[in-house]
């Protein structure tokens, strides 16, 4: 008959495998039932109610890390052991030293650990994601080349008028035609923007993707109104086609580009959807909320650096302005360029404004920590109905941001659902 280290170290393998198995509550010290004979095969019966919580407990870690991702079962395999020969120690050996003819322990490697979960990529949406993301990115581009270089013809014409040079035949201002060309140019992109609103197109359909891609994520994960015990496979199918015909209709003034997908409901989105509810927790986990805190992150951070850098580029440009303002009092310079620094700064500044570096570095920072407040209560859940409600609040932390980016660029009024 084994030892109780040796039965204990030995069933290593098959509980770390199983990490899926529903733990017991706090206090509760019955086993799983895969090891009912634990406490009956331990020789020393005052460690036995221990050693079923702390098998619960390890349950539980093992639970928790792999639905935040893929786990090293081999460290938990040791941490384990280390745990049982602590508490189990052999009286023939000194200090609790394991006999040397054990039988050598394989570390288990977990099916939900060592397969990563299936997720929704931008390709696995639907068509009217694809069309809408497409039909915003164009417009996205289209707005900040002119705005760009709407601002640079404005130096340019500055610069224009700091020139003082003539031709002989004819005699032209060799700076006024800078500077007037400059105007017209300027003149020129401010009529297209003002004629083809590309920042409407843009904001509208970065509208229509987000809300398309969040009724997506819910569909596939099983969150309100989707609840799929609630709902069948053909319910929740067209409730969500409803749904998505409501989105689409709303943006029918959008100018819809022709795209080679033309499905709604994507095979991912129907694989996720029929995954049991802790692989839609990992799915879920990783390819929405996980992804979201990072990429909240990332624009937050470079959002920050942004506005430093061209904080520290308008103060720089200042401070030469002022250098050059004194030259030009001293008569140590003759070429006027304060005309073209203080656009400089202008441009820089306007710049800071269109690309709102602060408000965005604040407001993307808020919400990864808002998501990471959510992300934290996912342990909690352990059925369908509470799943369905965390997906609900993660999906509406997600669409307050987009509306109060809609209404800080003037799409949305502050008192719009």
């Amino acid at each position: 008959m084994p030892s109780p280290i040796e039965f204990e170290i030995r069933r290593l393998p098959l509980l770390l495998k199983r990490i899926q198995l529903p733990t017991s509550g706090p206090g509760d010290t019955a086993l799983p039932a895969e090891a009912p004979d634990l406490a009956a095969d331990s020789q020393q019966p005052p460690r036995a109610a221990f050693m079923c919580a702390w098998w619960r407990d390890i349950f539980r870690q093992c639970k928790e890390a792999a639905l935040a991702g893929p786990v090293d079962t081999c460290v938990l395999h040791r941490s384990a052991v280390r745990g049982v020969r602590g508490w189990y120690k052999m009286p023939d050996r000194p200090g609790g030293e394991v006999s040397p003819d054990m039988a050598p322990i394989e570390p288990a490697v977990s099916k939900s650990a060592s397969t990563p979960p299936l997720v929704l990529r931008d390709e696995h949406l639907p068509a009217a994601f694809q069309a809408t993301d497409l039909t915003s990115l164009k417009a996205q581009r289209r707005m900040v080349k002119l705005t760009a270089l709407q601002l640079l013809l404005l130096i340019v014409s500055a610069a224009g008028g700091a020139v003082d040079q003539r031709l002989r035949t004819p005699s032209v201002d060799i700076g006024g035609v800078i500077a007037t060309a400059g105007f017209v140019g300027t003149l020129i992109v401010g009529l297209l923007l003002s004629s083809t609103r590309p920042e409407k197109t843009w904001y509208r359909g970065r509208a229509g993707a987000e809300s398309v891609k969040t009724l997506a994520w819910r569909y596939a994960g099983g969150g309100e109104p989707f609840e799929k015990q609630h709902l069948t496979e053909k319910q929740a199918t067209r409730l969500f086609l409803n749904r998505l015909a409501e989105i689409v209709d709303q943006l029918r003034e959008l100018d819809w580009p022709a795209t080679k997908d033309i499905d709604q409901v994507t095979d991912q989105m129907r694989a996720i959807r029929q995954l049991d509810l802790q692989e839609r927790m990992r799915s879920y986990c990783a390819g929405r909320l996980d992804n979201q805190i990072d990429w909240y992150r990332r624009k937050a951070a470079v959002a920050a650096r942004r506005s430093t850098q061209w904080g520290w580029t308008a103060g720089l440009i200042t401070v030469a302005g002022v250098a050059a303002g004194l030259a030009r009092a001293s008569t140590l310079i003759k070429v006027d360029l304060l005309g073209v620094l203080a656009a400089v700064v202008a441009s820089a500044t306007a710049w800071a404004q269109f690309k709102q570096f602060d408000v965005l570095a604040s407001s993307y920072g808020l919400t990864a920590q808002q998501l990471g407040v959510v992300r934290a209560d996912i342990h909690q859940i352990d059925n369908e109905d509470e799943w369905a409600a965390f997906v609900s609040q993660a999906e509406d932390g997600m669409s307050k941001e987009h509306t109060l980016w809609l209404t800080r660029r003037g799409v949305l009024r502050p008192d719009s659902d």
